[in-house]
């Protein structure tokens, strides 16, 4: 929902009555710090984006995996 209305100029009052929340929940979501899994999931994909731009593009799923196993503080949530 962030990035929607981030990205066009939607009413946040519309979108909120088309969705059935509340414009207050929305904002206080809006204020709401990451939760640990976004934090952890947001780390993950920076990772997986160094490992796939080191090998040049062109490791697969299986081999940047490896590498994330490889590395487990890295992989693992905390």
């Amino acid at each position: 929902m962030k990035q929607l209305l981030s990205d066009h100029d939607y009413p946040v009052r519309r979108v909120c009555a088309a969705l059935e929340v509340s414009p207050s929940g929305y904002y206080e979501w809006l204020a709401r710090p990451a939760s640990a899994r976004t934090q952890h999931d947001q780390r993950l994909q920076v990772s997986i984006g160094a490992i796939h731009q080191a090998s040049r593009h062109s490791y697969g799923t299986r081999r940047v995996h490896r590498q994330l196993q490889a590395h487990t503080s890295t992989f693992q949530m905390t």
